[in-house]
């Protein structure tokens, strides 16, 4: 997830980035108390899909062709473990075929309106993207998972996408996966009306000062720790975060939400709200909302090699997972 007017300026720190040592911050205390696992089985998925992810496959960009595709087999054989139907997006970058993964329930109706819920798989290269973005992927598939196994007829209005082509040099292009979708939904005949995207889920550290706030954003009553996940949306999106958040709230997750809403967003934040994928559903006049940790306004290791499975916290993610489905049912 970059921004491209941010590009030539962490292009020079390039070689020290991939080579820096990962902050990992100490296990998560959530009202005074360490945030345990809450559920062993999520706990395990969400692991081994993190350690397929960032240390079987690794670098996943598209000049690494064949991980991305392992990548994309991965999830591919996931969702349809889980019992549901699979089709591929294929398209080419730069002479490389790449493909989004697209997923649903048998029952799911087409002629009905939907909701998505998806997250870019690749990663920026010589990057493991442990938190950018295996955190989220892992989130989708568990997310997915879990709602498959509790309420199939509840599906026929979700699609489940992972999105190849997120990062650079694809970000802000036709090439980007999400936009390649978004730009064929009549083709693949898909009605979305709202689309709920995973960014950078799994970085979380409750010391002060561990948070980062950009000019003109105000966070009241949420202090300067990094501890907490965030639901942004623009103008449009304002009502889907309003519900997304009550479902996410009406669940068992420990881990506090709050929702960010920028009807008229100028200047730095404009382009910080628009480093994922959501973006590509709002400039076709879908609403979208972004869940994320905050990536690189909280984790030191954004875009570097240390960017690994060692420094998330899984039982946040678990918490994830557990307020995402409740949220993603609740539409």
């Amino acid at each position: 997830m970059l921004e491209q007017s941010y590009f030539h300026m962490l292009a020079g720190f390039a070689v020290l980035m991939l080579f820096s040592c990962a902050h990992t911050p100490p296990p998560l205390v959530v009202d005074g108390q360490p945030l345990s696992s809450v559920d062993a089985l999520i706990h395990g998925n969400l692991t081994r899909h993190l350690k397929v992810l960032t240390k079987d496959i690794g670098s996943r960009s598209i000049y690494e062709a064949e991980k991305l595709g392992a990548a994309g087999k991965y999830i591919e054989a996931e969702f349809t473990d889980m019992g549901l139907t699979v089709r591929r997006q294929e398209y080419e970058v730069s002479g490389r075929g790449t493909a989004n993964i697209i997923a649903h329930s048998v029952w799911f109706d087409p002629s009905r309106p939907a909701i998505l819920l998806g997250a870019h798989y690749d990663t920026v290269p010589g990057t493991p993207g442990a938190d950018d973005n295996g955190s989220a992927v892992a989130v989708l598939l568990e997310t997915a998972r879990l709602m498959s196994s509790r309420s199939s007829d509840r599906l026929e209005n979700v699609v489940f996408v992972a999105f190849s082509t997120e990062e650079p040099p694809s970000f802000g292009t036709s090439h980007m996966g999400s936009r390649m979708f978004a730009d064929s939904l009549d083709y693949l005949g898909y009605r979305i009306e709202g689309a709920v995207i995973l960014e950078m889920v799994g970085y979380y550290d409750h010391r002060p000062r561990t948070q980062k706030v950009p000019p003109g954003v105000e966070l009241p009553g949420v202090g300067d720790a990094g501890d907490f996940l965030a639901i942004i949306a623009d103008g449009q999106s304002e009502g889907l975060a309003e519900k997304v958040l009550a479902g996410y709230r009406n669940s068992r997750s420990r881990l506090r939400a709050l929702s960010m809403v920028f009807p008229d967003p100028q200047g730095q934040v404009a382009a910080l709200i628009r480093l994922s994928d959501n973006a590509s559903f709002w400039d076709v006049g879908i609403p979208a909302v972004m869940v994320t940790d905050t990536a690189f306004l909280r984790n030191p290791n954004y875009h570097r090699r240390s960017d690994r499975m060692s420094t998330l916290s899984i039982p946040a993610m678990e918490n994830v997972v557990i307020g995402l489905a409740s949220a993603m049912m609740s539409l």
